[in-house]
């Protein structure tokens, strides 16, 4: 068959496959390429891009990638020279929109500027901006932020010649989000209320969402997480308007995100599991993932560990399934803590050793300094002081190069742990204040009210009973009730205090209390400390028989928690502990003061 014969019957079937079915999915591909083949240039060009946003929709980026070459290749045949040049302009701009999107920030940054030759001599002022937005997003993303600033402000002279406010909204909105990105927080919030004012005037609710949302961010990088709440809650309404699934299920995660940040952590779980609903019902994996470790986490911050674990795993499975990796080490760390504050420590090191793994493999720094402070605090609870220094100074290399200040309070509070177990009580003082201090200016609520706690039981060691009811007053004011996981520790700081200040009752009250705190979140490692207290308590005030009680079961619980550990130079480690020592000595004690009450009765 000559070419003119095979060109002609292409043209042929493509028309017919036009006509009876043109609108169906798979018609569409086998018309693209028979126009292609067939050489009609303009139907191929326009089928074309069609198909590519069908292989879009799918999901299928090299598919999308080969029709759109396609459309640029045919884009200026059997056109005049400047139409074809706008076509072919058009259709590399879809091109650099993808691939900015999918990450292939070379290529996109490649055609933005092909696109800015091709119009070179355009008057077409509309298509410049589009283009500058593009490619100031494009440098943004490459962490370019000179040249991404630069490329916005010639966008922003060429608005000086246009009349197209929504056009200016959006490069604003570029802007903040460029500003924001090179952490200038106030000049992003500046582009972004210019945007806003504009999406408002024109009343765009779309465009009006997503400036709030975008506002939102900058409030909670600013760790301004009241300002970031109004945002993202203005947002959810006006998505909730427009029926916008995706971002219905994305804004309630911001809102839950906020309040658990908050402390305010069942709010925080009502919202997870809307946007976990909606995620689920538009078969969003990626976010339901999301969804399920953010769930799992605020399960766990109220206590409900049984749930945490069952979300986690499930999570875990599904990131597993759809490659999501990041979303697996960070859902891997979260169990690992989990099984970590339930005293089940091998288990705790399992997750948390996989979690490290992910985070080396991808090179999330951001996750391995907190695998790393995680693993550092489950040897605290070991006393393994040699391997959580070892920790430590790693974590603290990572800190320093990415800035994670968040983390900084951390380190400095595990490294307070290892000199007040050194006795170096004067140092483990110094670094909590330097970590109240830093907590203080990220506004970290849950670390306050922890350091607190933590310098009322260094007071406590140190006999100064007012200081130590001075940062136990600071904590209760920063929020006994909203920490779930703290509270029992603070009753038993407070029942110590009472006993030393010779207030048994209170002391007693105040110890039942974490008791019965403890019992109920199934922190094991609490239970026995302050069960140990009550047996101290009861032999002060001569009641040997509860003493014995308490102490015994104290006993049982620690042989219970040793159990679980299967390195057995570290489970002798944990055992070797003073206060253990000290518990298993009392015991001794008590057993042979009641053996001898039993005879003379």
């Amino acid at each position: 068959m000559n070419r003119a014969e095979r060109v002609g019957l292409h043209g042929s079937v493509a028309r017919l496959l036009e006509e009876s079915g043109g609108q169906e999915e798979e018609s569409i591909f086998g018309i693209a390429y028979h126009y292609l083949e067939g050489e009609d240039f303009d139907k191929a060009y326009r089928y074309a891009l069609e198909s590519a946003e069908k292989m879009k929709q799918r999901f299928a980026n090299d598919e999308v990638l080969a029709y759109l070459r396609n459309a640029i290749e045919v884009a200026p045949r059997g056109r005049q020279s400047e139409e074809g040049a706008k076509r072919k302009a058009a259709a590399l701009k879809r091109r650099a929109d993808f691939c900015r999107g999918v990450g292939d920030l070379n290529q996109a940054e490649k055609d933005y500027r092909t696109i800015l030759a091709l119009l070179e001599a355009s008057r077409d002022l509309k298509a410049l901006v589009e283009t500058y937005n593009g490619l100031g997003e494009t440098y943004r993303l490459k962490h370019d932020y000179r040249k991404g600033i630069s490329t916005l402000q010639m966008a922003m002279q060429i608005h000086r010649k246009l009349d197209l406010p929504l056009e200016r909204a959006h490069t604003l909105s570029y802007m903040g989000l460029l500003y924001w990105t090179d952490s200038q927080f106030d000049k992003a919030l500046d582009s972004f209320e210019k945007a806003l004012g504009i999406d408002q005037e024109l009343g765009n609710k779309h465009y009006m969402a997503s400036t709030l949302n975008n506002m939102g961010l900058v409030y909670w990088s600013q760790r301004r997480y009241h300002q970031a709440l109004k945002q993202f809650t203005e947002c959810l309404s006006l998505y909730e308007e427009l029926g916008n699934k995706e971002w219905i299920a994305r804004s309630h995660n911001n809102v839950g995100a906020t309040h658990f940040e908050l402390g305010q952590y069942a709010e925080s779980v009502k919202h997870f599991r809307e946007s976990l609903r909606i995620n689920q019902q538009i078969k969003n994996h990626k976010e339901v993932s999301f969804n399920l470790e953010n769930l799992s986490d605020a399960y766990r911050k109220v206590g409900d560990y049984a749930s945490a674990l069952k979300t986690g795993e499930k999570g875990l499975k599904l990131a597993s399934e759809i490659g999501f990796s990041e979303r697996v080490g960070r859902i891997l760390k979260g169990l690992g803590l989990a099984h970590l504050e339930l005293g089940r420590y091998s288990e705790a090191e399992k997750y948390l050793g996989e979690a490290r793994e992910v985070a080396e493999t991808i090179v999330d720094r951001e996750l391995k300094i907190l695998v790393l402070i995680s693993s550092a605090r489950l040897k605290c609870l070991l006393k393994d002081h040699r391997g959580a220094a070892q920790l430590i100074q790693e974590a603290a290399a990572d800190i320093e190069s990415i800035g994670d200040e968040k983390s900084r309070v951390s380190l400095y509070q595990i490294e307070a742990e290892l000199c007040t177990d050194e006795g170096k009580t004067e140092q483990a003082a110094n670094l909590l204040d330097k970590a109240a201090r830093l907590a203080e200016e990220l506004n970290l609520g849950e670390e306050i009210f922890w350091l607190n706690l933590m310098r009322a039981e260094l007071r406590l060691d140190l006999g100064d009973r007012s200081g130590c009811h001075e940062f136990l007053d600071r904590a209760r004011e920063s929020g006994l009730e909203r920490y779930i996981l703290l509270r029992p520790t603070f009753h038993l700081t407070s029942g110590k205090a009472e006993k030393m200040a010779g207030n048994l009752d209170s002391a007693k009250r105040e110890l039942e209390t974490a008791l019965d705190l403890a019992e109920k979140l199934g922190h094991l490692e609490t239970v026995w400390q302050t069960r140990y207290h009550l047996g101290k308590l009861f032999l002060a005030s001569h009641d040997i028989e509860r003493a014995y009680q308490e102490l015994k079961g104290a006993g049982r619980l620690l042989a219970q928690l040793s159990q679980g550990i299967e390195d057995e130079e570290l489970r002798q480690t944990y055992l070797k502990d003073p206060s253990k020592k000290e518990l298993l000595r009392e015991l001794k004690t008590v057993a042979k003061q009641l053996i001898g009450e039993a005879a003379a009765r």
